[in-house]
Order: structure tokens, then sequence, then C-alpha cells
């Protein structure tokens, strides 16, 4: 019973968090930005970003890809995203694999 009621508590305590629509975004090489080629899964990004007017994103970085060279990429992105929609943004990192040159947002919604 005691073991019921703490998992109901934490439960009505916790916020509901939903996740929007996934967004693969696609670099060449050790680029630090997405290509024009492959900019389409980033427009989408930035224009559900300004829909749902966002300012927390979840990101999964790929674990065959240099640390250093992802997060130089989530610097850009950071730039781009607080550009776009002129407010501060929060990345918070998810402990997935994400494909090789690639990073995958996830738009947080609470």
């Amino acid at each position: 019973m005691k073991k019921t009621l703490t998992l109901l508590t934490v439960l009505a305590v916790a916020p509901f968090v939903s996740f929007a629509e996934s967004f693969t975004l696609q670099y060449q090489k050790n680029n630090h930005w997405v290509a024009q080629d492959d900019a389409k899964p980033l427009r989408a990004l930035l224009t559900a970003a300004q829909k749902e007017k966002a300012d927390y994103f979840m990101v999964s970085l790929p674990n065959s890809t240099d640390r250093n060279t992802s997060i130089e990429r989530l610097i850009v992105l950071r730039d781009i995203l607080e550009g776009k929609l002129k407010t501060n943004i929060v990345l918070e990192e998810e402990q997935k694999d994400a494909p090789e040159n690639s990073l995958i947002v996830n738009i947080k919604k609470q």
C-alpha cells in the first residue's frame, strides 16, 4: 500500500512532459552547421519551435561522432534558435544515440 501511494504521489506531482515531432539534423563530415542541401529538417524545426513558442529542447548526440564536434554543433544550433525565437533557450541532452554526424532534436512541451 505504501509503495502504491508513493508512486501515485510522484505521478501526481511530476509535470506532464511530452514531445512533439523529432527532427534529425544531418551534418556533412566535420561541419559545425547543417549543409544547405540538408536544411529541410532545420527549417521544419525552426517553424515548429516558433509555432509552439518553444524555449526547451531535448537533444540526442551520436556516440560515433567526436563529442567536441557535437558540442560545437549544439552551440551553432543554440545561436540559430535564439536568434529566430528571440529568447534564451535550453538544450538538454538525452541519453539516446543519434546517427553518425547528426543531432536529434525534440521540442519539450510542458
